[in-house]
C-alpha cells in the first residue's frame, strides 16, 4: 500500500474508528470508499482529503507524503489509565519550576513557587475555578513584581513555565471537554465503548480549524512569553532552559503563526532533536513523557 493508504488507516485506527465511522463522518454512502482508499485501489477527492486532514489534525501534504503510521491508540491509552487525573499529571513535569541557589533567601519568590505548586494541584483536581483563579493571579502578580524590580531571574523562568502550562491546559480543556465522564466507567469494556463514542462523535466532530484559529486568543500571551524567553538568554545558567521553552512552545502547538498544529509539532520535534545533540538537560522531560505514553499502549 502507498503512504496515503497507510496513513488514512493508521490515523483512523489511532482514534478507534471503523471504516464505517469515517465514512459516516465524511458523508459517504458506504464504507467501501474508505476501504478502497486504504487498499490503495482509489484515492480520496481533494474535498475528502481536506476533510480527512482536518478531522485527524494533519496537513494534506503529511497525509500524502509522510509516514504517519503508528501503533498508538487513544482508546487503549485512555482505557489503561486509572483516572482523568493521570492524564494531567503526565504533563506537569514538562513545566519546570526552578529556584536558583542564589535566590533561595528571597521569601517572595519562595511564596510564589508555593502558589505555583498549588496552581498545579488545582489543575489536577479541576474542580474549583475560583481557587485556580486565585493562585493564578497571585502567582502572576508576585512574579511580575519581582521581574519589574529585577530581583529574581527564577521568577522570569517560572512565569514562562506557568504561562505555557495554563495555555496548554486551556487548549486541552477545549479539545477534550467532556472526556471526564468516560472515567465514571470502571469496567474497561464499558469505558472503551463510551470513549469510542466520545472521540468519534464529539472530539473528532469538533471543528479543528476553529480550535486552530483560537490560537489567536494567545497572541498577547505569546508575545509576553517570547519576551521573557529572550530575557532568559542573557542568563548563562538559564540558556538551556530558554531553548527548552522555545522547543516546548512548538511541541505543544502553543505558537501564534499561520501553520497548523501538525507542522508546528514537526518543528518542535526537529528542535528537540537538535537540543538532544547539544546535551540540553531539560529535554529528557519530553522524552520521559513520550515514554510514559508508550507504556499504556
Amino acid at each position: 500500500m502507498n503512504k496515503l493508504a497507510n496513513n488514512i488507516k493508521s490515523l483512523r485506527l489511532s482514534m478507534g474508528e471503523t471504516q464505517e465511522d469515517l465514512a459516516y463522518a465524511l458523508d459517504l454512502n458506504s464504507k467501501s470508499a474508505v476501504a478502497n482508499w486504504e487498499s490503495g485501489e482509489n484515492v480520496p477527492s481533494s474535498e475528502n482529503l481536506h476533510r480527512i486532514s482536518n478531522r485527524y489534525g494533519v496537513t494534506i501534504d503529511q497525509l500524502m507524503n509522510d509516514d504517519l503510521t503508528s501503533e498508538f491508540s487513544f482508546i487503549k491509552y485512555f482505557c489503561n489509565v486509572n483516572s482523568a487525573d493521570e492524564l494531567i499529571k503526565l504533563f506537569m513535569n514538562l513545566f519546570p519550576v526552578i529556584l536558583l541557589e542564589s535566590e533561595k533567601s528571597n521569601l517572595k519568590l519562595v511564596e510564589a513557587i508555593e502558589c505555583q505548586k498549588n496552581l498545579k494541584i488545582c489543575m489536577i483536581r479541576g474542580d474549583n475555578q475560583e481557587e485556580f483563579d486565585f493562585y493564578y493571579d497571585k502567582t502572576s502578580y508576585i512574579y511580575m513584581e519581582l521581574i519589574d524590580k529585577e530581583e529574581s531571574v527564577s521568577a522570569n523562568a517560572n512565569l514562562v513555565s506557568m504561562f505555557l502550562l495554563c495555555a496548554f491546559y486551556n487548549r486541552i480543556g477545549k479539545g477534550w471537554d467532556g472526556i471526564q465522564d468516560c472515567f465514571e466507567f470502571s469496567n474497561k469494556s464499558l469505558r472503551k465503548k463510551e470513549l469510542k463514542r466520545f472521540i468519534s462523535e464529539i472530539y473528532l466532530s469538533r471543528n479543528l480549524n476553529k480550535l486552530n484559529k483560537e490560537r489567536s486568543e494567545y497572541h498577547l500571551l505569546n508575545e509576553t512569553i517570547l519576551e521573557l524567553i529572550k530575557e532568559l538568554k542573557y542568563q548563562k545558567k538559564l540558556i538551556q532552559l530558554s531553548d527548552y521553552f522555545m522547543c516546548l512552545r512548538y511541541f505543544l502547538g502553543l505558537v501564534d503563526n499561520n501553520l497548523n498544529n501538525a507542522i508546528n509539532q514537526q518543528i518542535g520535534f526537529a528542535i528537540l532533536n537538535d537540543l538532544s545533540l547539544m546535551k540540553n538537560k531539560y529535554v529528557g522531560r519530553i522524552y520521559n513523557y513520550l515514554d510514559e505514553l508508550k507504556k499504556v499502549q
